[in-house]
């Protein structure tokens, strides 16, 4: 899990909660949201926190750069268009259409 956050003290919060919960997990604090892109790469993390409440963390370029990671990671797969859909495993020769049509 990617935590980004200015302070260590809500990492250490969420990491806390969630242990006493049953549910360990491996908080990485990310004060920074230049490295995201970086992190999210190396990490390959099941989930990221953000608080986008604070000063130089906004949604909008979380997203983009998660967008940007996506279509990276699928460009070059056969069978899937950068919408989300793997049409090879749907299975619908509609989707397959689809695809060629764009």
């Amino acid at each position: 899990m990617i935590v980004m956050t200015r302070s260590q003290d809500h990492v250490e919060a969420i990491n806390s909660t969630l242990r006493k919960a049953g549910h360990p997990v491996h908080c990485t604090w990310l004060p920074d949201a230049r490295d995201l892109g970086d992190a999210l790469t190396q990490l390959n993390p099941e989930m990221l926190v953000a608080f986008t409440d604070e000063p130089g963390i906004d949604l909008g370029s979380i997203m983009k750069v998660k967008m940007r990671r996506i279509h990276r990671r699928t460009r070059h797969r056969p069978g899937f268009d950068h919408e989300g859909q793997d049409a090879e495993r749907a299975g619908d020769a509609g989707a397959h259409r689809a695809r060629k049509c764009r």
